[in-house]
């Protein structure tokens, strides 16, 4: 699990050059097991990062895996002094290592964010976890710059006033 994690972030990152040569940079890491898997791959699937990574998941990750990821991000929570930006990275990566659902994503993300954040981003309503990302970003620059004025005022949703009915 922890190297599709490290792969699957690192291998965004390798230029056009090495992407021909996936197999040979991957297949240095890894046991005897992944690497018999690695080498029986049809070359277009070890050549281009997505096919690559959908391979490897579908071998390597069992339903357990998928369990203990699920769990995982249900429980991550963003830390005090966590920007969102670090939090979202955190959050993307675990995302990345299995299927989730976009649903379960977007209550994972808004369940961990701090309280404050939380409900500020709660009330937005957003769609999919990458506009809850955005939202969030945004709402912590705003912070950041001293556009909000007190974080919890718009965190909190207020209740409304109930009056008595008369009875007749």
């Amino acid at each position: 699990m922890i190297f599709l994690n490290y792969a699957e972030y690192d291998f965004r990152f390798i230029n056009v050059y090495y992407r021909n040569r996936l197999s040979d940079l991957l297949a240095s890491a890894l046991n005897v097991r992944a690497k018999d898997f690695l080498l029986d791959l049809p070359l277009s699937m070890k050549s281009d990062y997505q096919p690559l990574v959908s391979a490897l998941k579908a071998e390597f990750i069992t339903i357990e895996t998928a369990r203990e990821i699920k769990k995982a991000a249900k429980n991550r929570q963003q830390q005090p002094s966590e920007s969102v930006d670090s939090y979202t990275k955190a959050m993307s990566l675990l995302y990345g290592a299995t299927d989730l659902p976009e649903e379960d994503k977007l209550d994972f993300y808004l369940d961990g964010l701090k309280e404050s954040m939380r409900g500020r981003v709660t009330v937005l309503c957003p769609k999919t976890w990458k506009e809850a990302e955005t939202m969030a970003s945004q709402i912590e620059t705003a912070e950041a710059k001293g556009l909000l004025k007190n974080p919890m005022v718009a965190s909190v949703v207020p209740t409304p006033t109930l009056y008595p009915v008369p009875v007749m």
